[in-house]
Protein backbone atom coordinates (compact mmCIF):
# COMPACT_ATOMS: atom_id res chain seq x y z
CA UNK A 1 0.00 0.00 0.00
CA UNK A 2 1.64 3.15 -0.89
CA UNK A 3 2.01 6.09 1.80
CA UNK A 4 -0.67 8.48 0.18
CA UNK A 5 -2.70 5.67 0.40
CA UNK A 6 -1.89 5.17 4.26
CA UNK A 7 -1.99 8.79 4.99
CA UNK A 8 -5.70 8.72 3.29
CA UNK A 9 -6.60 5.53 5.72
CA UNK A 10 -5.46 7.35 8.92
CA UNK A 11 -7.48 10.59 7.85
CA UNK A 12 -10.36 8.82 7.07
CA UNK A 13 -10.05 7.03 10.70
CA UNK A 14 -9.31 10.64 12.36
CA UNK A 15 -12.39 12.13 11.24
CA UNK A 16 -14.83 9.22 12.22
CA UNK A 17 -13.43 10.35 16.01
CA UNK A 18 -14.30 14.07 15.68
CA UNK A 19 -15.52 15.08 18.87
CA UNK A 20 -18.59 17.11 17.60
CA UNK A 21 -20.57 14.24 15.59
CA UNK A 22 -21.25 17.22 12.82
CA UNK A 23 -17.64 17.05 11.84
CA UNK A 24 -17.83 13.39 11.20
CA UNK A 25 -19.01 11.76 8.20
CA UNK A 26 -22.02 9.91 7.33
CA UNK A 27 -21.83 6.07 6.56
CA UNK A 28 -22.86 6.39 2.65
CA UNK A 29 -19.44 8.26 2.76
CA UNK A 30 -17.71 5.65 4.29
CA UNK A 31 -18.75 3.24 2.34
CA UNK A 32 -17.88 4.82 -0.92
CA UNK A 33 -14.34 5.55 0.40
CA UNK A 34 -14.03 1.98 1.41
CA UNK A 35 -15.47 0.80 -1.52
CA UNK A 36 -12.95 2.91 -3.86
CA UNK A 37 -9.84 1.51 -1.30
CA UNK A 38 -10.93 -2.05 -1.99
CA UNK A 39 -11.55 -1.39 -5.58
CA UNK A 40 -8.27 0.60 -6.53
CA UNK A 41 -6.03 -1.44 -3.64
CA UNK A 42 -6.79 -5.50 -3.62
CA UNK A 43 -9.03 -6.29 -6.38
CA UNK A 44 -6.64 -4.47 -9.37
CA UNK A 45 -3.90 -5.60 -7.54
CA UNK A 46 -4.82 -9.28 -7.82
CA UNK A 47 -6.06 -9.04 -11.29
CA UNK A 48 -2.67 -7.54 -12.30
CA UNK A 49 -1.05 -11.14 -12.63
CA UNK A 50 1.73 -9.89 -14.96
CA UNK A 51 3.55 -9.67 -11.89
CA UNK A 52 2.89 -12.84 -10.48
CA UNK A 53 6.30 -14.91 -10.70
CA UNK A 54 4.73 -18.65 -10.18
CA UNK A 55 8.30 -19.97 -9.90
CA UNK A 56 8.97 -18.64 -6.26
CA UNK A 57 5.93 -20.23 -5.59
CA UNK A 58 6.54 -23.81 -6.41
CA UNK A 59 7.79 -25.63 -3.76
CA UNK A 60 5.30 -23.95 -1.11
CA UNK A 61 4.63 -27.41 0.32
CA UNK A 62 7.49 -28.78 0.09
CA UNK A 63 9.08 -25.69 2.56
CA UNK A 64 6.05 -25.67 4.45
CA UNK A 65 6.13 -29.38 5.35
CA UNK A 66 10.50 -29.11 5.99
CA UNK A 67 9.39 -26.06 8.32
CA UNK A 68 6.38 -27.18 9.77
CA UNK A 69 6.41 -28.58 13.80
CA UNK A 70 4.61 -31.44 14.69
CA UNK A 71 1.60 -30.46 15.69
CA UNK A 72 0.59 -31.08 19.58
CA UNK A 73 -2.80 -30.90 21.55
CA UNK A 74 -2.32 -27.45 23.78
CA UNK A 75 -4.48 -28.81 25.76
CA UNK A 76 -3.29 -31.63 26.68
CA UNK A 77 -1.10 -32.35 29.94
CA UNK A 78 1.15 -34.60 28.33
Amino acid sequence: MSLKRQKRGYHLMNICWQEDPIFRPEFIHLRNRLLEFIEKELYFGLMDQSKYDGSKYSDVEDVVAAVKPLSRNKWSSL
